[in-house]
């Protein structure tokens, strides 16, 4: 199993602010991977949260001048995951469905917009962090996500807890199937 950090849209030169809640929540813990989604701004920003993760990975947004790619296609525990910022024109409406379904992607992980949220595309996830330090006067929110043998469960979270939960793959199967014997 893979416990992944995702985080988007931090707009930050300076690193990460101290009183963000998100640091006082991890403190202590170690993520397989961290994501970051882009409009990092500053290597700050990957440096202190390089030290809760294995691994981190970022892609580049429209705000960066770090040299990042556009996007990055990995499988992780059996689910081929897309990370990529959202302000790529290309992507826009059903064309980023397009893509997913090319590149055999089952989740899609994308920030810009800052606003949080979780959308079932058909067999598709399309999952949005939100703005990790709250910028634009958007609360301050991530993504957690537990990947396991091709399935995931991914947390929508803020300063206040959990915001809300979504299951992809054999999770919403067996809970089906549970209901069924009842």
């Amino acid at each position: 199993m893979a416990k992944i950090l995702v985080v988007s849209d931090t707009h930050s030169d300076d690193g990460l602010p101290a009183n963000l809640c998100l640091m006082r929540l991890i403190e202590g813990l170690k993520y397989d991977y961290i994501i970051h989604l882009g409009d990092i701004i500053s290597c700050k920003v990957l440096e202190q949260l390089s030290q809760f993760a294995n691994r981190l990975i970022a892609v580049s947004g429209e705000a960066d001048k770090l040299t990042l790619p556009d996007k990055e296609l990995m499988d992780i525990e059996g689910l081929r995951i897309l990370m990529l910022h959202g302000h790529q024109k290309e992507i826009r409406g059903s064309r980023l469905r397009s893509i997913a379904d090319e590149l055999k992607a089952r989740v899609i992980l994308m920030g810009h917009s800052h606003k949080a949220g979780v959308v079932d595309l058909g067999g598709i996830v399309m999952a949005n962090p939100g703005t990790l330090t709250g910028y634009g006067n958007m609360p301050q929110t991530w993504i957690e996500m537990e990947v396991n043998a091709g399935e995931a469960l991914i947390q929508l979270k803020g300063c206040g807890g959990v915001l809300s939960t979504y299951r992809y793959g054999g999770y919403i199967r067996r809970a089906i199937d549970l209901l069924k014997l009842e």
